[in-house]
């Protein structure tokens, strides 16, 4: 069974009321990265398999790509 740990351990800081510093901006959470990597693992596989997933590779890293700089550049 585990020990408790001491009570004099270190703490984790709260970061429950954390703020960016003026000027910081983070862009929002995107699924087209995710989208991006599926076109390379596509574009890859066509290389091994066959042509055709080569082809659907190069449409879904295109879409990908015009999705997430169009999201960038319009917030």
């Amino acid at each position: 069974m585990p020990e408790p740990p001491a009570q004099n351990s270190p703490r984790l800081p709260d970061y429950s009321s954390f703020e960016l510093p003026p000027g910081v901006h983070l862009p929002s959470p995107s699924y087209w990265p995710f989208t991006l990597a599926w076109g390379i693992g596509f574009l890859f596989m066509g290389f091994v398999l066959s042509p055709a997933f080569g082809v659907v590779g190069v449409i879904v890293i295109a879409v990908a790509l015009r999705g997430w700089i169009g999201e960038l550049l319009h917030g």
